[in-house]
């Protein structure tokens, strides 16, 4: 410090800068939140048009699959496996074997596609594709809704009933998530309604073709329950 300069001024300078340093790491902080932010809505709110195809098909033959361990390969359970995007699928069962680089799986099926010129796939919570698979009769109905006709699946009850459940698939899939769950309604006396809604790939599209987490989707499920009580339901 020169004899000139009062401890004071330095003191002051020290100061500003700092701030000045601080202010700039803050709004770079809140530039980055916001792309973030920006990143994680359009995620959540666009319908997604291709699939992350995280699992690596290392071999298979007519009863097996061997992948690479993925929390979800490593998952018992029987569950649809997708392949080359949607135009192959195929269904997986139990694990056979593991290993620290491989696990082994029952192949079960495999509905379309070329599997053994895929090299990735993912797997789904859906194992049935149609109620037709499940044995028991059906029919497709469309509910009317707000932007037009929207399909649906209703599979009546074991016993004619007036019990109804609505099925309502998760953000990013549709109306065959549900379908495991048919069987244990059904005999349980609920007649069940698989509905599409907006922007899910089955029903019409709204304007803007984005989600809202039920802030609009709610009138898809409030005409299906128009159409539940049109047809008798009564709980």
């Amino acid at each position: 410090m020169s004899k000139d300069q009062h401890p004071d001024s330095v003191a002051g300078r020290i100061v500003t800068g700092t701030a000045i340093g601080l202010g700039a790491v803050a709004a770079l902080a809140a530039v980055s939140a916001g792309a973030i932010t920006a990143v994680f809505a359009r995620t959540v709110l666009i319908p997604p048009r291709r699939r992350t195809e995280e699992v690596h098909i290392l071999s298979h033959d007519e009863s097996t699959i061997t992948l690479s361990p993925t929390l979800d390969s490593m998952t018992p359970g029987r569950y649809s496996f997708w392949f080359h995007q949607t135009d192959g699928h195929a269904r997986i069962g139990e694990i056979v074997s593991y290993t620290a680089t491989s696990v082994t799986r029952e192949l079960l099926a495999v509905d379309f596609g070329d599997l053994d010129s895929a090299k990735h796939g993912r797997f789904s919570g859906w194992f049935y594709l149609s109620p037709a698979e499940l044995g028991f009769p059906f029919e497709d109905v469309e509910i009317a809704t707000d932007l037009g006709p929207a399909p649906a699946w209703l599979i009546p009850a074991a016993q004619k009933g007036t019990r109804w459940v609505i099925q309502v698939h998760g953000r990013a899939v549709r109306r065959p998530e549900g379908l495991r769950a048919v069987p244990v309604f059904r005999e349980a006396g609920y007649n069940s309604l698989l509905i599409s809604y907006r922007n899910d790939g089955d029903a019409p599209e709204s304007a803007d073709n984005r989600y809202a987490l039920g802030d609009t989707e709610w009138n898809d499920v409030a005409a299906a329950i128009r159409f539940a009580h049109a047809r008798g339901a009564e709980q």
